[in-house]
């Protein structure tokens, strides 16, 4: 493992769930948000990757507030709030704990957006490679890959024009040795990794100042039946805009099958309303490039 590639590993997330939305419908002339009802604020720290540096000696880049909204299969949105991003030279992030009371449901937060890297030992840097272009690995969220499955594109991205027009399809199986209950479990299944646009400009109503430098890329999974989606993060649809210079993120989107293992407390009425596909959106509001 290069240090180049243990650096690229991280990312630092302070997430506040409170009662808001980036729905038009509810967002007043003025700009200002309108409270929703029913979700209950709390707050998180959610850490995807973890590098063997010292965290105190990365640079601070960036400090970022995002908008959180949660839509479920029929439309509606039963958590919305605000979360507060620092972004570290190296795309490093980190994460604490959240639950969010939507209704009669408890959804943990901390678990929806990463903490399942953090079982089965941590992070093994030992299990990703880099061939320039894609970031893989071999062994994530409890799920082994044979051949290793793409994570994350870059990240370190210094000639963009080597990720114009990339797609690559990369087929895999994954096993599970130690689900939560029954026994492992295997299936085959694929990545498909597509760059969108390169130097995209991005903004939107609530920035003073967008990005023009942005690196526009998903990663789409199909096929690994009957393994949950907690497990190697078989996540439908990853979406990221990244502006390289400055180093940003002005938008991620996590579309996923069922949200059924992300709840603690259930109810029959009020899962009805979270069967099937849920996406989680984060929009960036505002920023300082400073840190500080």
């Amino acid at each position: 493992m290069n240090l180049r590639l243990s650096q690229s590993l991280c990312l630092i997330i302070g997430l506040n769930v409170g009662c808001y939305s980036t729905d038009e419908s509810v967002v007043g002339k003025s700009g200002n948000l309108q409270r929703k009802p029913m979700v209950q604020a709390a707050t998180a720290n959610v850490a995807a990757v973890t590098s063997t540096q010292d965290a105190t000696a990365k640079k601070l880049v960036a400090s970022a507030t995002y908008f959180l909204d949660i839509v479920t299969a029929s439309g509606a949105k039963p958590c919305a709030g605000e979360i507060n991003l620092n972004i570290m030279e190296d795309f490093s992030i980190s994460l604490a704990n959240s639950k969010a009371v939507c209704g009669n449901l408890t959804i943990d937060l901390e678990k929806l957006l990463g903490a399942q890297l953090q079982s089965g030992g941590g992070i093994n840097l030992n299990k990703f490679s880099s061939d320039g272009q894609i970031l893989s690995t071999s062994e994530i969220a409890g799920g082994t890959f044979v051949p290793p499955r793409p994570f994350i594109v870059g990240p370190l991205v210094q000639d963009v024009t080597k990720f114009i027009g990339l797609k690559r399809t990369t087929a895999s199986t994954i096993t599970v040795a130690k689900p939560d209950t029954g026994p492992a479990l295997t299936a085959p299944g694929t990545f498909v990794t597509t760059v969108l646009e390169v130097n995209q400009a991005y903004t939107n109503k609530y920035l003073k100042q967008g990005f023009d430098k942005v690196i526009h890329w998903t990663l789409e999974t199909q096929g690994f039946q009957g393994v949950p989606a907690k497990y190697g993060l078989l996540f439908k649809r990853w979406e990221w805009l990244w502006n390289t210079r400055p180093i940003m993120i002005p938008k991620i989107i996590i579309t996923l099958e069922g949200l059924d293992a992300f709840i603690e407390s259930k109810s029959g009425e009020a899962l009805s309303e979270i069967v099937g596909e849920v996406t989680v959106t984060l929009t960036v509001k505002d920023y300082n490039l400073s840190g500080t």
